[in-house]
């Protein structure tokens, strides 16, 4: 049964890239179906017909949402991620039926997705962004690696169809590594993979695009340049958050490299190679660096960054508030919590300056 399931969801996953342009595609088309019907720059343009678009919309993300279902749950193996796309399916579909039926709120969210993946799909699919990007990312976490261990190299090479880098042998802490080396799932010869030798056993940590934080700018930039605000402060809390993300991206990487490269992290080794089916007890390091503390790190950190931009764009609020209607079922007026909250405090602070004034 199992296994009939992980080889239905392989089958899908193999109309993931394709799915990545449809999703793009239909939602472009919706932003600017929604843009003509606000301007009635077209006739025959009209709410209907932007609504029918989005949900046309929804149901692709939904469909590819289904496809990354396998990766992340066989593959990738993320206690956080994978059942957050498990999840993301139906949600899809039933933002999508909302949004049909005429809740105008989801529309603000509909253009953000638009923008989110304008964004995020020349990252992935062109070189010419890509390469750089993931090199530079692997430049400053070197960089700052190297302030707690020199006992590792960068190196190129990409995995072939039998898993393995070609080039000279490589020599580190006394041994001779093979020129063949296992690289795991590096698909690109770009200089990105970190090697450390432990006990003369070859470790190796590969950036990839997923390791740049340009998914999570990208879900920002979406969330803020959806909304009605003024251009200044929208740049700026693009900015603010992209440089906060970037930081803490380069600090993750510079921790899973460090503690999985030298082994930091081994603990409970038959627990969590069960938890995770692992067969490589050298993989117990990267999957409690990456998959137990940094995956669950990040969302407090999302959380934080989200925070952070609500103060500089508080329009975002109400795509806040409308996620979090959708999941729960019930509305919510954050405005009113967060003023609300501010006046308890600024009461908090005037009663203190008034009793030490009565004090004195």
């Amino acid at each position: 049964m199992i296994t009939a399931l992980g080889d239905a969801l392989a089958w899908v996953h193999g109309f993931a890239d394709p799915m990545i342009w449809v999703v793009l595609v239909t939602f472009l088309a919706g932003a600017l179906l929604e843009r003509a019907a606000h301007r009635s720059t077209i006739e025959w343009v009209d709410d209907r017909l932007v609504r029918r678009a989005y949900l046309l919309a929804w149901l692709a993300l939904a469909a590819y949402w289904l496809t990354q279902i396998h990766y992340f749950v066989f593959q990738a193996r993320s206690i956080v991620e994978a059942p957050a796309v498990i999840a993301a399916a139906p949600v899809s579909v039933y933002v999508g039926v909302l949004v049909a039926r005429g809740r105008a709120r989801l529309l603000t969210l509909s253009r953000a997705i638009a923008v989110m993946w304008l964004v995020y799909m020349p990252f992935t699919s062109l070189a010419l962004l890509r390469r750089p990007l993931i090199e530079v990312v692997t430049h400053h976490s070197e960089f700052v690696l190297r302030f707690l261990t020199r006992d590792f190299r960068v190196i190129t090479g990409v995995a072939t169809e039998t898993g393995i880098r070609t080039g000279p042998p490589i020599t580190m802490n006394g041994v001779e590594l093979a020129a063949n080396l296992s690289i795991g799932e590096k698909h690109y010869p770009y200089r990105s993979t970190f090697l450390f030798v432990q006990d003369g056993h070859p470790i190796m940590y590969t950036i990839r695009i997923a390791c740049t934080g340009i998914g999570s700018m990208a879900v920002f930039a979406g969330l803020i340049a959806a909304v009605r605000a003024p251009l200044k402060r929208k740049l700026t809390a693009i900015a603010t958050a992209a440089g906060i993300i970037y930081v803490l991206n380069i600090a993750r990487n510079v921790f899973i490299s460090y503690t999985f490269g030298h082994q930091r992290l081994h603990v409970a080794p038959d627990l969590i190679m069960g938890l995770f089916g692992l067969s490589d007890p050298y993989l117990v390091s990267y999957y409690v660096s990456d998959r137990i503390i940094s995956q669950s790190l990040s969302v407090v950190i999302l959380v934080a960054i989200t925070w952070i931009v609500v103060r500089q764009v508080p329009e975002v609020l109400a795509i806040v508030e409308e996620g979090l209607a959708v999941l729960t079922g019930r509305e919510y007026d954050l405005s009113t919590v967060i003023e609300s909250r501010k006046a308890a405090l600024d009461g908090d602070t005037e009663d203190a300056d008034a009793t030490d004034e009565d004090d004195a």
